[in-house]
C-alpha cells in the first residue's frame, strides 16, 4: 500500500479546517480533531495525553472509551515517545518492552497495535502525546497513517498548547 494521502483523506481533512473554524469551546475542538483523525486513520481509539513537566505526568485531554488517566511521565510508551520526540508504530504491542497493559486490564480493551506521536508546542517542548490504538479490521498502521496524523497535528499543537496553558 502507498504511503501517499488520498484526495478523499484531503477532503476529509480540510472539512475538520473548516468545522474548527465555527467552533469556539478549545475541549470541543480538541473533540472534534481527535474524532477526526481516529476516524480518517480508521482507528478503534484515539487519546490525547497532555504533558505536564511540571507535575512530571501525563492527563488525558480526551479518550475513547475510558475516563480521565493520569500516568507518571517517564512510564510506558507514551512517555518514551514523549522524552525521544519520536514517532512509535508498534502493530504488535505485547512484544513491545514499553507497553504498560494495566489499562487494558482494568478497562477489559484489548491493545494490540499503536500510532504514538508526540505534539510537539513552542520551543520544540513535547506537550503530549496523540496515541492511536487498533487498525479496524486488524489491520497495521501505515506510513500512510503517519503522514495523516503529522499532518494533523502540525495544525492541532496550538489548541493542545492552549489547553496546556488553561490546565496550570
Amino acid at each position: 500500500m502507498s504511503g501517499d494521502i488520498t484526495q478523499n483523506d484531503l477532503e476529509k481533512l480540510m472539512a475538520i479546517n473548516s468545522r474548527l473554524g465555527s467552533e469556539t469551546d478549545l475541549v470541543n475542538k480538541i473533540r472534534m480533531i481527535s474524532a477526526a483523525i481516529r476516524d480518517i486513520i480508521k482507528a478503534e481509539r484515539c487519546t490525547l495525553f497532555v504533558h505536564d513537566r511540571h507535575t512530571g505526568t501525563f492527563w488525558t485531554a480526551y479518550a475513547d472509551g475510558i475516563s480521565y488517566i493520569e500516568l507518571p511521565d517517564n512510564h510506558g510508551i507514551i512517555g518514551k515517545v514523549c522524552h525521544e520526540k519520536e514517532t512509535l508504530v508498534e502493530n504488535d504491542v505485547e512484544h513491545h518492552p514499553e507497553f504498560f497493559g494495566g489499562i487494558d486490564s482494568s478497562s477489559g480493551f484489548r491493545t494490540r497495535s499503536i500510532l504514538a506521536m508526540p505534539v510537539i508546542g513552542f520551543g520544540q517542548e513535547c506537550i503530549g502525546v496523540v496515541q492511536l490504538l487498533n487498525k479496524h479490521d486488524e489491520e497495521i498502521f501505515t506510513e500512510k497513517d503517519v503522514k495523516i496524523l503529522q499532518f494533523v497535528l502540525s495544525h492541532f499543537a496550538a489548541f493542545v498548547q492552549s489547553m496546556v496553558h488553561e490546565h496550570r
